[in-house]
């Protein structure tokens, strides 16, 4: 089976891998699908369309912006676009996973560790009273209870941050913020490189 050549390389390897193998892919309970157009595995696809989506923000022109605000927004849009990605891709383990779910929370859980240096450069690019506005505009208890903690010095959270700021900007809890430029281009980096690595180990158990 072939790779999807419209699909980030590490999705396409995994896919091929997946139908090549599908008694392999049952046991890891990847959903395999038959259709009249063929067999695919449920949620790979919607995955995998939304890390290229992240992956594909360069720049977005607006009307009656300066170039500042612009770039505030896009920096801050592409962090929104690359958590939604997290996202699709946590469902899509959680075909793989004896648990039967899996949450943007316990994929980071289960990451984490491997981004602390990530982490370490976000909290030197962003103060404690930042973090604690950050914290003050979300409404679940849950998710400021972990921006509490990665201020507090805990570098699991760092996914947590992404989430957050992908609530602030969607619900429009804030507007453009300049002091979150470098962070967001930071945190778009590593939601996307997380993806990709996680989905490079998980083929090798295929």
């Amino acid at each position: 089976m072939g790779q999807s050549h419209w699909m980030p390389i590490e999705f396409s390897q995994l896919n091929a891998k997946l139908l090549s193998n599908p008694g392999r892919a049952a046991q890891l309970r990847y959903d395999i699908r038959t259709v009249a157009s063929g067999t695919y595995i449920y949620g790979l696809g919607k995955a995998a369309s939304k890390l290229k989506l992240a992956m594909s923000i360069n720049h977005i022109e607006y009307n009656d912006y300066v170039q500042r605000t612009q770039d505030y927004y896009t920096a801050q849009i592409k962090v929104m676009f690359s958590f939604v990605a997290f996202e699709a891709y946590s469902r899509l383990r959680s075909k793989a996973t004896s648990a039967g779910k899996m949450r943007w929370y316990d994929l980071a859980d289960e990451i984490s560790q491997n981004y602390t240096s990530e982490a370490q450069s976000v909290r030197s690019m962003i103060s404690s009273k930042d973090l604690q506005q950050i914290e003050g505009f979300m409404d679940s208890h849950a998710l400021k209870k972990r921006i509490e903690c990665f201020r507090n010095g805990d570098d699991r959270e760092i996914f947590a941050l992404g989430c957050a700021l992908r609530n602030g900007l969607a619900h429009g809890l804030y507007g453009s913020r300049g002091e979150y430029k470098s962070l967001s281009l930071l945190l778009h980096g590593l939601l996307i490189n997380s993806v990709k690595d996680d989905c490079s180990r998980h083929m090798t158990l295929v």
